[in-house]
């Protein structure tokens, strides 16, 4: 607040604060050490943008999301598929997870994001039965019903991201 009244854009993405006053040029400096004191002085510049480029918005920071099972449980006698199979066979449930991700792949801080999420579920018959996970919006449980394709989308800041799965009979 302090530098946007002194005329500044800012922007902080819990990496580097970002910097601008014209559209010439941005400044980068990385203003946290890892003990969470303030790093002063020279050392926190990191680097000036020409011309300036930097998101302000965490829709601005989300590339993509995310979308799979990171678990997958079954009957007795029954082998679960791969997580990155993305497959669910008869007698099982599937733990998904839906993750935004940054440019490079990396995960971004759920405090950008925050907790909201949006999930839609399309099939052409009842394939799973979608649950919530209890205490955690960006998880859902999956329970394999009839065997077909079904589709699980998450929207985060208005990306989206899909898990095209399939339910089979188990061997």
């Amino acid at each position: 607040r302090n530098l946007e009244a002194a005329g500044f854009c800012a922007g902080y993405d819990l990496v580097e604060l970002q910097l601008k006053n014209s559209s010439s040029f941005s400044e980068q400096y990385d203003i946290m050490l890892a003990s969470g004191h303030i790093r002063r002085g020279a050392g926190s510049y990191r680097a000036t943008c020409t011309p300036p480029s930097f998101p302000l918005d965490p829709e601005d920071l989300i590339d993509h999301v995310r979308v799979g099972f990171f678990s997958i449980r079954c009957i007795d006698g029954v082998t679960p598929p791969r997580n990155g199979e993305d497959l669910l066979l008869m007698g099982c449930t599937g733990f998904v997870t839906a993750s935004p991700k940054n440019k490079n792949g990396d995960d971004i801080d759920a405090r950008i994001h925050g907790d909201r999420i949006d999930w839609t579920l399309e099939q052409e018959i009842p394939n799973v039965r979608m649950e919530d996970f209890p205490g955690v919006p960006f998880n859902k449980t999956v329970i394999a019903q009839n065997p077909g394709h079904f589709t699980l989308c998450a929207t985060v800041k208005g990306v989206e991201g899909c898990l095209h799965g399939e339910v089979k009979n188990s061997p």
